[in-house]
């Protein structure tokens, strides 16, 4: 499938929001076909799809530009960032993700101080960059983050239990259980979703290495011995 190239300046800048934004429609078209194998072919794996996500992503913010108006273009939407960094986790591609859940984090900052409802993109950007930096193995900055985001929404479980998993491992095992129960019976969404391995897996994409250590705190496991 192509696009027809009219709705480019000849800077190679959008030449109305419209015609990037509809790459952003497509990209997420094929996270829903990622996801939903019984929808795509056989031949075309969730992987491909993934890939042809930041594809189209990546021509969306190159449409849009670096921003400062003018030749720069209006700049990269923090919403797309986030987008094509959750696709880049998909892929196992955490450095690339962190960099878009980064610089969404700051877009995001930016319009908060005029635009309150963007401080809640801010923190949902934090707990993104959090499971990014337990994927490259700095769990100490992902536990920190994750509770900056608990501190100002102490109802987000996902951060409730990437702090408990954490703690497990680190032999703090009664901060561990407090952070858990605080999760599961203070919080009305509850985490018995968080027990599931495949769901962390499939559903909520979690890194890895944070879902084995989540199995670890679930089944009273020791961790193995730090390098």
């Amino acid at each position: 499938m192509s696009m027809a190239s009219d709705g480019k300046r000849p800077d190679g800048r959008a030449a109305y929001f419209e015609f990037a934004d509809a790459y952003v429609q497509r990209g997420l078209a094929h996270e829903g076909l990622a996801g939903r194998p019984e929808q795509r072919p056989v031949t075309i794996s969730a992987e491909a799809e993934w890939q042809r996500a930041v594809a189209d992503y990546d021509e969306a913010l190159l449409l849009w530009g670096p921003g400062g108006g003018g030749s720069g273009g209006i700049g990269p939407n923090p919403f797309v960032l986030t987008y094509r960094g959750n696709a880049r986790a998909a892929l196992g591609e955490y450095d690339g993700a962190l960099a878009d859940f980064r610089l969404a984090e700051s877009l995001f900052t930016d319009v908060a101080k005029k635009d309150a409802t963007a401080g809640y993109r801010r923190l949902d950007a934090l707990a993104n960059e959090a499971l990014a930096l337990y994927a490259l193995g700095r769990t100490e900055e992902a536990a920190r983050l994750a509770r900056t985001v608990v501190a100002k929404r102490p109802g987000v479980t996902d951060m409730r239990a990437l702090i408990a998993a954490d703690q497990w491992d680190r032999g703090e095992r009664e901060l561990a259980d407090a952070q858990w129960f605080e999760a599961c019976s203070d919080i009305a969404s509850g985490c018995k979703k968080y027990t599931d391995a495949e769901w962390l897996r499939t559903v909520r994409r979690w890194p890895p290495s944070l879902v084995e250590a989540q199995m670890r705190f679930i089944k009273r496991v020791s961790p193995p011995p730090r390098g």
